[in-house]
């Protein structure tokens, strides 16, 4: 006799109208997120209040993201900018628009090859006109390039070091 692995159930998976939606778990805690394979604390469970779809936060944000990927990814963008302190003056109309004429969306990642947003102008912020799209790889070679190098220091003959 063969034993046969059981298929895992995803945890998120996409109904006939390509609307992501949750694989929910039977006879669970009720102070757990319902999800399936999800062991995070429900809201109601830490508020005290009732909240009938007991789904966690982070669940629920992964459905979103999942549902709604170029406001996401333009959510991301404004967050960076917000944390190195770079003007950010795009708003999600004119960046779907950039986005809808490339291969952004099906090829952003996080290797070399693929593809992100840069600043034309690095002295100016994420604003239309003033954005490419590159590869990561070509990315960081186009840093380099713009990043001022210090110059050596001269040898002093009187350092005992």
């Amino acid at each position: 006799i063969v034993m046969q692995k059981r298929k895992r159930l995803p945890a998120l998976f996409q109904d006939d109208q390509g609307i992501w939606q949750f694989n929910f778990a039977r006879n669970k805690s009720p102070n757990l997120c319902k999800v399936l394979y999800c062991s995070n604390p429900s809201p109601h469970f830490r508020t005290g209040g009732v909240d009938r779809n007991r789904v966690c936060n982070k669940c629920r944000s992964r459905r979103w993201r999942l549902n709604n990927p170029m406001r996401a990814s333009w959510g991301w963008l404004q967050i960076s900018a917000k944390k190195r302190r770079i003007e950010f003056r795009l708003s999600y109309d004119e960046f779907a628009a950039f986005v809808s004429t490339t291969r952004y969306m099906e090829e952003k990642g996080r290797t070399g090859n693929c593809l992100s947003i840069d600043r034309i102008d690095n002295t100016r912020g994420y604003e239309p006109g003033n954005l490419q799209i590159l590869t990561i790889s070509e990315n960081v070679v186009k840093q380099r390039e713009d990043t001022p190098r210090k110059p050596p220091e001269p040898e002093d003959d009187n350092c005992p070091f």
